[in-house]
């Protein structure tokens, strides 16, 4: 989420953007001084207490220094912190962009308030688009401004907020500019992984929280595999269709997306929600691509994890130096159709 846009011109967006962003700074409060305060819920005081030991953890194993984030908390007394808003064609996979100065192009925009989200989604769906408002517990800065601890970080397990941690200080070190689904795709990697090692090291590599990770895992990767499977059926899907007229394309549509959701149903899943929540929330294909932008590629990062021996502090020099090849090369390719290649060369050297 960014304070600036070229690519918006509305000055109600940057309006809810700027006050927005204020807002959060206004309600902040050094860490030290609310786990001081006797005010405060024994519960949120004991969660941020925390936060130190997991910030000095994160910074230890991807080999980095800490940064200034964190170092102050900040009550939103809300379930997000924004509402994050995807648009797609209709009737073609294709997200819309948005361009930001400096930091680049985006297949999202985020918004402080929810009403103005699904304003905005409205007026995408009048000009005939697909769209997705989900809610996002925190967003990166990319390194641009300091961030502090959102109170809606904090609604999970402890291991919850150590994946968060570990994917969105990956944003402030690995950045590609028009490339959301890498940068999204890279940061899970190295927040899974990095709870993975976390639960390992407290709790041991049989442990039931470790077990609990392991199936997650594997309900995620169906999940991918389901989600890639159909995105390749409805790519086939329109461009067989393309030269019915709108309500034939709208039927056929619904029918793919009502096949999908039984196939989903039918999948014994570890956790049943899972399958409840993709269930409900593919209905277009708006959420078809937001949903592989974290979901897409999983094998790849395996393969990064394998060539840098589960060391992340290695993962990330690995990822950084390819980022800096593949924004000097200004390949045409996706990153993710390079990364492969790079990994298995660069690999055969010392590390």
């Amino acid at each position: 989420m960014l304070l600036t846009t070229t690519g918006c011109s509305s000055a109600s967006y940057l309006v809810q953007a700027g006050r927005g962003q204020l807002a959060i700074y206004n309600r902040e409060r050094p860490l030290e001084e609310v786990i001081q305060d006797d005010r405060v819920s024994l519960s949120l005081r004991n969660q941020l207490r925390e936060v130190p030991e997991i910030k000095a953890y994160v910074a230890k194993t991807l080999g980095v220094a800490a940064t200034s984030n964190y170092k102050t908390f900040s009550d939103l007394k809300r379930k997000y912190a924004i509402w994050v808003l995807s648009s797609s064609a209709r009737f073609e996979l294709k997200l819309k962009t948005w361009s930001f100065p400096i930091v680049g192009t985006f297949p999202y925009l985020g918004f402080f308030d929810e009403e103005m989200a699904r304003e905005w989604s409205a007026r995408e769906q009048a000009e005939g688009q697909d769209t997705y408002v989900r809610g996002a517990s925190a967003y990166s800065m990319l390194g641009f401004l300091r961030e502090p601890l959102l109170s809606t970080m904090l609604q999970g397990r402890k291991e919850d907020l150590v994946n968060l941690i570990f994917h969105e200080t990956l944003h402030s070190h690995v950045y590609l500019d028009g490339q959301g689904a890498f940068n999204e795709q890279i940061a899970s990697y190295f927040g899974d992984y990095g709870e993975l090692q976390y639960l390992v090291e407290n709790f041991g590599s049989e442990s039931e929280q470790v077990q609990i990770w392991k199936k997650n895992r594997e309900d995620r990767r169906r999940m991918g595999a389901l989600l890639r499977e159909f995105e390749r059926e409805l790519a086939a899907l329109y461009e067989n269709i393309k030269n019915l007229s709108n309500a034939e394309k709208e039927q056929k549509k619904k029918l793919a997306f009502d096949l999908f959701k039984r196939r989903v149903n039918a999948v014994k899943w570890h956790r049943a929600r899972t399958g409840e929540y993709l269930s409900e929330r593919v209905t277009n294909n708006a959420t078809v691509l937001a949903f592989l932008t974290y979901e897409d590629e999983q094998g790849l990062y395996d393969l990064l994890h394998e060539k840098s021996k589960g060391d992340l502090a290695v993962s990330l020099r690995l990822v950084q130096e390819f980022a800096k090849h593949y924004a000097s090369s200004k390949a045409a390719e996706k990153p993710q159709r390079l990364l492969e290649s790079f990994l298995r060369e660069r690999t055969k050297q010392p590390l």
